[in-house]
C-alpha cells in the first residue's frame, strides 16, 4: 500500500492509466462512459480492493494472535491509521495529493475485508 504512495504523480497516473485502457479496451459496452469517469472509478476500485484484502489480513491474523478483548483495538486502529498514513506519504510525494475521500474509501474497503471474515467465521462455527 505505502509503496503506491510513494510512487510520484506521473508514475502513478501512467500506471493507472495504462492498466485502465487495458480494462477499457476490453469491455467495449462501457465505451458510453467517458474514459475519465471509467480511470477514476478504477482508481477509486483499486484503493478499495487494496484495503479489502488488508482487511481480511489484519482480521485473520489478530484472530490467532491477538487475545479476544484486544483484537477489536488493533483492527479499529489499523482502520484509522492505515489510510492516515497512506495519504500523509501522498501528501509529501510530489505530484500527489491527499484526500480525505480516498481515506474514507479505503476504511469502507477495509471494513469490507472485516465482514467477509466475520461473516466466513460465522459460518464456520454453525
Amino acid at each position: 500500500i505505502f509503496h503506491n504512495s510513494a510512487q510520484t504523480g506521473k508514475v502513478s497516473a501512467n500506471l493507472s492509466q495504462t492498466l485502465s485502457y487495458r480494462i477499457y479496451d476490453c469491455l467495449q459496452f462501457l465505451h458510453f462512459m467517458p474514459f475519465q469517469l471509467f480511470h477514476t472509478l478504477i482508481r477509486k476500485f483499486a484503493h478499495f480492493s487494496e484495503y479489502t484484502l488488508l482487511g481480511i489480513l489484519v482480521s485473520t491474523v489478530s484472530s490467532y494472535t491477538i487475545q479476544e478483548r484486544r483484537q477489536r483495538l488493533v483492527i479499529i486502529l489499523w482502520m484509522v491509521l492505515t489510510p492516515l498514513i497512506d495519504e500523509g506519504i501522498q501528501y509529501f510525494t510530489p505530484g500527489r495529493s491527499a484526500e480525505l475521500r480516498d481515506c474514507f474509501i479505503d476504511m469502507c474497503g477495509y471494513s469490507f475485508g472485516f465482514l467477509i471474515m466475520y461473516l466466513i467465521n460465522k459460518w464456520k462455527t454453525k
